[in-house]
C-alpha cells in the first residue's frame, strides 16, 4: 500500500456518531502503519505550533 500522506498532513477520522468501534480499530491500523514509516504522531496543536519541520513558529505568536 502506498500512502499519499506528507508529513505536515492531517489525517481525518469522522464516525458520524454512530458506533465508533471500527473508527478505533481503523485508527490503531492506521498508527502502527505510519509508525512502521517512522512518522511521528503529534496533536494539531504541536503542527500548528511547529509546523512539519519541529521548529518553533514565532508567527502564531506575533500577527
Amino acid at each position: 500500500m502506498k500512502s499519499n500522506v506528507t508529513p505536515g498532513d492531517i489525517i481525518l477520522l469522522d464516525d458520524s456518531g454512530g458506533n465508533r468501534s471500527q473508527t478505533v480499530e481503523s485508527l490503531e491500523d492506521i498508527l502502527a502503519y505510519f509508525q512502521r514509516l517512522n512518522y511521528q504522531m503529534v496533536t494539531v496543536f504541536e503542527l500548528l505550533l511547529y509546523g512539519s519541520t519541529n521548529q518553533f513558529n514565532p508567527l502564531l505568536f506575533y500577527p
